[in-house]
């Protein structure tokens, strides 16, 4: 048995199953779900809009400087390079995403396997986070928007932070927290800074404050760090007046004091979120008492970063579910080193010890990887009306393919509408969008839409013939204003 569980087999093994699990979570049939309304498709046509105009300073939205998503550009920047890249397809949004949660994933890895020396517990603390819905799912890996890219900055900037804590003399990881936190920042804004009062607590919670913070290269480095973070947001609002204010209201004052866009919440709120997560966080005091050595200093530390994050967004009156994100990796490598202790505790015989813990770990990789794929295949089916647009648009072009020009009867958010413009604009299809306020139509004219008020408007307002319905979405073909005769031609009928 030994000669089979020699390190380079035991590595062998692991690197395969961290493999599987990244594509099948990550990056398996990665474009192929509909885009989301808020925020991906936000996303999507700033970057669009990024590389038709060459801005990259003030990002812009249906061809005015954005005003509700304020958020510093790295997002953005990425997402157009993938555009440049990929082309318009929903696979150049989300790549950037998807690769920075595997970029998360090795980090995390790569700490556990060097910290504690534990290959199996850095292969469990992956497969942890990757079989979290949190993590990969909602605003998560998957999905063209910030939270994944933050992950990745938060976990690398607090993880280079306790590298300094226990080795203050070499500086490179003083650097390295500073650079971490700037593209935290030029992710998500103040959002990037959220670990900083858990990164104080850890630091006086084992003695090494005065180690830490009595060094003048500190506040250097985050005056360097606070120099390159405002540099931008200057930059913007010489160039986008207003900007600072829309900062304000839509990211710090206007969201943590108050109710944004009616995400409200309690005080327990993301307890409930963290589901089984919450266990591990409730039982965190107890299970540090029987800590020892390394094991204690990165359980603590891997402890206080989550409970700090998540008091602090807790605090906040806007709620989100997927603000709990960022806490994650810190609660898997605390999992880890729990069982770590337990088995320690418990001192079980080395002669069955380390092929149960990796009976325990393949096991819990075929758990892991059948929930969550079975998950994700469920997570790419349209839930909304905007989510069904590419399937409708598609199924018209089938039926119609000689059809150049269309009228999209849109909602009052085109987010969607605006983006599946743009993709269709470069499949050969264009698409006028209109609402029903603007609605103007001229005989001759197809629209398509699956709005109810629109449709009633155009059966009151128009002379119209129904040449398509599939899915909710109908296509009306405009013979004349004014009239109120609609009539259905059959054979042009996809049923849905």
């Amino acid at each position: 048995m030994t000669r089979w569980l020699t390190p380079g087999v035991q590595t062998g093994c692991a690197l395969v199953v961290l493999a599987a699990a990244c594509w099948f979570t990550l990056f398996n049939q990665l474009g192929a779900g509909p885009m989301k309304v808020w925020d991906e498709s936000r996303l999507a046509n700033n970057a669009i809009e990024m590389v038709e105009t060459g801005d990259l300073l003030v990002t812009r939205y249906d061809g005015e400087p954005e005003v509700w998503n304020t958020k510093p550009p790295l997002q953005i920047w990425l997402e157009a390079v993938s555009v440049k890249l990929l082309g318009i397809q929903n696979l150049a949004f989300r790549l950037p995403s998807a690769l920075a949660a595997l970029a998360a994933v090795l980090v995390l890895f790569i700490f556990v396997r060097r910290q504690l020396g534990d290959l199996w517990g850095a292969v469990l603390a992956v497969l942890l986070l990757l079989s979290t819905a949190g993590f990969v799912l909602v605003h998560g890996a998957r999905n063209g928007e910030y939270d994944a890219m933050l992950v990745l900055w938060m976990l690398a900037s607090s993880l280079t932070f306790f590298k300094f804590v226990w080795r203050p003399d070499e500086q490179k990881w003083l650097w390295l927290t500073a650079l971490f936190m700037v593209l935290g920042v030029y992710t998500k804004g103040i959002h990037g800074l959220l670990l900083l009062p858990g990164l104080l607590i850890y630091a006086v919670a084992v003695g090494r404050f005065k180690a830490v913070f009595g060094q003048r290269k500190v506040y250097a480095a985050a005056a360097l760090a606070l120099l390159s973070i405002s540099t931008y947001y200057i930059a913007r609002e010489q160039l986008q007046p207003g900007y600072l204010r829309a900062v304000w209201n839509n990211e710090l004052f206007g969201r943590y004091a108050e109710v944004n866009e009616g995400h409200s919440g309690n005080v327990f709120s993301y307890l409930v979120v963290l589901k089984w997560w919450t266990v591990v966080l409730l039982c965190a005091v107890p299970i540090l008492c029987f800590m020892k050595g390394e094991d204690r200093r990165v359980g603590l530390f891997a402890i206080v970063m989550a409970a700090s994050y998540l008091l602090l967004i807790s605090l906040s009156k806007t709620k989100l579910e997927w603000y709990a994100t960022p806490a994650y990796p810190f609660l898997s490598l605390f999992t880890v080193v729990a069982l770590r202790t337990l088995v320690t505790t418990l001192r079980p015989k080395a002669a069955w010890a380390l092929p149960a813990v990796i009976a325990l770990t393949c096991a819990l990789t075929v758990l892991a990887l059948s929930t969550m794929v079975s998950r994700v295949n469920r997570s790419d089916e349209p839930v909304t009306a905007e989510e069904r647009l590419p399937r409708q648009l598609a199924a018209f072009r089938t039926a119609f393919p000689g059809t150049r020009h269309i009228v999209l009867g849109a909602p009052s958010y085109q987010g969607p509408s605006l983006y599946y413009e743009k993709y269709f604009a470069t499949r050969g299809l264009l698409i006028e969008r209109q609402r029903i306020e603007r609605l103007n139509l001229q005989p001759g004219d197809t629209i398509l839409t699956s709005v109810e008020p629109i449709k009633r408007k155009l059966r009151a307002d128009y002379d119209t013939k129904r040449i398509f319905l599939f899915e909710g979405m109908e296509g009306q073909l405009i013979r004349k204003p004014g009239a109120t005769h609609t009539t259905a031609g059959p054979a042009s009928l996809i049923g849905g």
